[in-house]
Formats: C-alpha cells, structure tokens, sequence
C-alpha cells in the first residue's frame, strides 16, 4: 500500500514539476532591430576584422539628431548602441564600408546610423538598407546608435493563454490515483 502510495505522489510531483516548466518556457520573440553581427571591407575593398561592444544606453549625446529625426519619421527608435573599432588595433583604409546583419529590418525600412566622432560632434553616416542588413561607410570609427521604424514591441509568438491540457492531465492523474487508493482499500477489505 505505502509502495503504490509513494508511486502516485512521485508520479503527481514529476508531473508537476513538468508543468510549471512547460508554462514558464519564455515567449519566442526575437529582438528586433539589434545587431547581430557585422563585415566590413576598407576603401581598396580589403576586408576589415570590426569588433563591436556593448556600450551604456546613455544616448545623450546622440539627443538632438535623434529628435530632428523624429520629426520626420516618429517611428524612429534606438534599436541599438554600441561601439565600433577595428579588431586587434588593427589600421584601416578609410572610409570603410560596414554591412551590419540586423534582425528585422527588410527593403522599406527606415534606417540611419548616428556616430559620436573624436571630437564629440555627432554625424549622421551614409546609410543603406535591404532584407536583413543594414550598410553604413565610415569615416572614423567610434559609439554609434542605430535607429530605426522597426517595431520591437509585439513581433514574437505570445503563448497560448487559457490551454487546459497540463490542468487536465494533472486531474485526470489525481483521479486516477484516488481510484487506484480506493480500489486497494476495498479489495484489503
């Protein structure tokens, strides 16, 4: 009795253990507008190693363009900020052209790169856009911001709201378990 007791709480505990897992699983949303990764050739169309990082996302200093931007398009947005060099302090012939792999930006995509140049003044860089990239030609390299219209917010897969199937499944256990006791009890009997 204790063994198929024990069989049926362990039974009910890794079945549970196995719903809230199933219902904590994250959204599958993808971050959209971000920089995922990034080539670059020099202006004789040698290639050049960029390495990006991650900077704060005190964008201050970007501000002013940013907002005349806006005034354009208001859908513009940071998408992302970072900063820009070559790899291993490596030289390069400028200017250089940078092809940055960005998720969700497509042909029509409203798309500029702002750089914070050495002397601290802000300039917008040339930029093109085509499905999935984002091209900009560098004078100098340094922290950039990417705007641009995608929408970030709502463009994943919410999950199912109101699925019953685990809740189900865990009932029809319980039951199972509890005719199982009974049963057990009534033949001991």
């Amino acid at each position: 009795m204790k063994k198929l007791l024990a069989a049926v709480i362990t039974a009910a505990l890794a079945l549970t253990a196995f719903t809230a897992v199933c219902s904590a699983a994250p959204s599958p949303e993808k971050n959209e507008g971000i920089i995922v990764s990034a080539t670059a050739k020099d202006k004789d169309n040698a290639t050049v190693e960029v390495e990006l990082k991650n900077v704060s996302n005190d964008t201050a200093a970007f501000d002013s363009v940013i907002k005349d931007l806006q005034k354009d398009n208001s859908k513009l947005k940071v998408s992302d900020h970072k900063e820009i060099s070559v790899k291993n302090n490596a030289s390069a012939n400028f200017p250089v052209t940078v092809e940055f792999k960005v998720n969700g930006v497509k042909d029509g995509t409203k798309a500029y790169i702002l750089l914070k140049k050495a002397d601290g003044t802000v300039a917008k860089v040339e930029t093109t856009v085509s499905a999935g990239l984002v091209k900009g030609v560098f004078a100098e390299f340094g922290e950039f911001v990417l705007l641009t219209d995608v929408d970030n917010a709502g463009s994943g897969t919410s999950p199912k709201t109101g699925d019953v199937a685990t809740t189900a499944m865990l009932a029809m256990l319980v039951l199972s378990a509890g005719a199982a006791f009974v049963s057990v009890k009534k033949i001991k009997a």
